[in-house]
């Protein structure tokens, strides 16, 4: 087994300090522009090249047409109101209700995730409040007994 050396003050970073001080200047030219400048001038030659592949069959070209012409689905948060989550009084129930609902098709497997997260939320936001009620009261009462 190998022993690990501490690192020396020198080379930890204080809060607040960038890891490279120098770094890349602010305005300096990025690669990408460069790219994008060397390319427009023969852009509709390449797209007019890219689709003539695509339509002989290049799967990769077909892919980055396809790609273009129809982007991915982006998932839209269509409020959920399922009534066996609205009834459900428990934490527990809620989840159960939100488990079946997305066994059944009725609720998304993305908008289950959501909502599962929204009942995990709930129930830490509800937990603290109970131990700062519980902290309170105590204080009040080691207040009042050593009074």
């Amino acid at each position: 087994m190998t022993m690990r050396k501490k690192k020396s003050a020198k080379t930890v970073w204080k809060k607040g300090q960038s890891g490279n001080p120098k770094g890349r200047p602010a305005g300096s030219p990025d690669w990408r522009n460069a790219l994008r400048d060397h390319f427009r001038p023969k852009s509709e030659e390449l797209i007019k090249k890219a689709i003539e592949l695509a339509l002989d069959g290049d799967s990769v070209a077909l892919r980055m047409c396809l790609e273009r012409l129809v982007p991915p689905v982006k998932i839209s948060d269509i409020p959920t109101a399922h009534p066996l989550v609205q009834q459900a009084k428990t934490a527990k129930e809620k989840a159960e209700a939100v488990v079946n609902g997305m066994a059944s098709g009725d609720i998304s497997a993305t908008q289950g995730s959501s909502l599962l997260q929204a009942i995990i939320s709930q129930m830490r936001i509800t937990e603290l409040t109970e131990l700062e009620e519980r902290i309170v009261a105590l204080e009040d009462l080691i207040t009042r007994t050593h009074r």
